[in-house]
């Protein structure tokens, strides 16, 4: 649940005008990319 807030979350934050004006679509995108290996990375770490 946490990861899926924070996939709606962190762009949002990072794409508002008063914020760093990025592109709400590409910090998506490496949002879900970088959740996406650091979820491999612990399940292959952990066994």
């Amino acid at each position: 649940m946490a990861m899926a807030y924070i996939i709606f979350v962190n762009p949002g934050l990072l794409s508002a005008p008063g914020g760093a004006a990025m592109d709400f679509r590409a910090v998506m995108a490496a949002t879900c990319v970088a959740s996406a290996i650091a979820t491999l990375l612990m399940a292959f770490r952990a066994n």
